[in-house]
């Protein structure tokens, strides 16, 4: 009987484990639903749409090595996945700077979605790795001095200034924090460009 009792408690703690979880995703904070899933993983939960989840939700968050973990993981456990995963799977690849097997797994995708706009892209660039390599050092990349830790992005210029968009903490005492990344919400910012060209 105590047999018995242990395992629907355990059942049970697992099931709300999930749904936790799962919530979060469904809510777009996918920081948290890392959390959430990752401790169902470390007990050794090893179930699809955990992994599927899992791996999305760094993939949302822009951490694609932590993401091509869990793809891999997730292909393992079943190869039959719907194209987006595929797509993002092969995605996360190229970060990585394995275009070989990408490629392998963008093929794949194509084939799953022959008419998704992105196979067609694929299918029509099969030698993009050359285009890019014929294109390649023609400018010199630098950094502005102005690049922060966190997100940095959505540049334009206004006039002298240049207007940039950023996530980083600016140490104010009200934080408000973006419950997808769980980092400071973005806020725009404008830095005077010299004559130069050069950020002032």
């Amino acid at each position: 009987f105590h047999f018995l009792f242990f395992c629907f408690f355990m059942a049970n703690a697992q099931t709300a484990s999930i749904k936790n979880a799962d919530k979060k995703y469904d809510d777009y904070a996918y920081a948290d639903a890392i959390k959430a899933y990752e401790k169902l993983v470390e007990k050794g939960f090893r179930d699809e749409k955990v992994f599927q989840r899992l791996a999305n939700s760094y993939y949302n968050i822009g951490e694609l090595k932590e993401a091509l973990k869990y793809y891999q993981e997730l292909f393992i456990l079943n190869e039959n996945q719907e194209a987006e995963y595929i797509y993002k799977y092969a995605q996360c690849l190229k970060s990585e700077g394995n275009y070989t097997k990408a490629d392998e797994i963008l093929e794949k995708f194509s084939k799953k979605a022959p008419l998704d706009k992105r196979a067609v892209l694929f299918l029509k660039n099969r030698n993009y790795l050359e285009d890019i390599k014929s294109n390649s050092g023609r400018f010199d990349i630098a950094d502005a001095g102005i690049n922060s830790k966190d997100s940095d992005y959505g540049s334009t210029i206004l006039g002298n200034q240049l207007i940039f968009t950023s996530a980083r903490d600016t140490g104010s005492i009200v934080k408000k924090n973006f419950k997808w990344t769980n980092k400071a919400i973005s806020t725009l910012y404008a830095v005077d460009l010299n004559p130069d060209g050069s950020i002032g």
